[in-house]
């Protein structure tokens, strides 16, 4: 699978690396996953590390699919922060529409173009 994660619960953080192909089928099935999965708590800092992708055959249809399902689990409700690493302007792209997706919401959702600064958002830098 093009996504792996690990649920770091002592610190309160969720990484999650995406690398080559990730499809509309790879988001959806990490997604609830995700929701399904009782050790991930839904305050969790989460970690995005969009670097290694090389193509994302998804559409915005299939980006909203994924962000509902995550809302589905709760996590829009319980505050947290959400920091998205995406260098590429493929991956930065796709992860400014997630983001407006999560516009309103409890989760305070950024995107960086440097990995640094997005650990330094979620005080890991």
């Amino acid at each position: 699978m093009p996504i792996e994660f690990e649920h770091d619960r002592a610190r309160s953080l969720l990484t999650v690396r995406m690398h080559g192909t990730v499809s509309g089928a790879d988001l959806v099935a990490y997604a609830q996953h995700a929701v399904d999965d009782p050790e991930i708590d839904a305050a969790t800092r989460d970690f995005i590390d969009l670097s290694g992708v090389t193509s994302v055959p998804i559409d915005s249809d299939g980006l909203r699919k994924f962000d509902s399902i995550l809302q589905s689990g709760g996590r829009v409700e319980n505050p947290g922060k959400m920091a998205i690493y995406a260098p590429t302007d493929l991956t930065f792209g796709m992860a400014r529409m997630f983001q407006s997706y999560r516009d309103g919401t409890a989760i305070d959702v950024q995107v960086f173009r440097a990995e640094d600064e997005a650990l330094a958002f979620l005080d890991l830098g």
